[in-house]
């Protein structure tokens, strides 16, 4: 699968924060690089940066799985103070 520019940023970021030494610097020396060198980092490397890209979606689903959670007990909880209203008020 091909990255769109911006998981390519995202991925190539990770890397640079949380890879190890060299993850980190291959990542920084895509940032240096120049468009030919750019790519040719990117196809002997695709399978290392694909995972870093793998690493941003799986939090990406864990916050919207976060967020998700957070809204089904918000309403949960509205729902529940909607019923003891209506009790107390019968």
């Amino acid at each position: 699968m091909d990255l769109t520019r911006s998981e390519l940023i995202k991925a190539l970021h990770r890397m640079e924060k949380q890879g190890g030494s060299f993850a980190s610097k291959l990542a920084s020396a895509w940032f240096h690089a120049d468009s030919s060198n750019s790519q040719k980092l990117m196809s002997s490397f695709y399978d290392l940066i694909y995972r870093y890209h793998l690493e941003n979606q799986k939090d990406e689903r864990k916050q919207i799985l976060k967020h998700t959670n957070d809204f089904n007990l918000k309403k949960n909880v509205a729902q529940n103070e909607k019923e003891v209203i209506i009790l107390n008020y019968s």
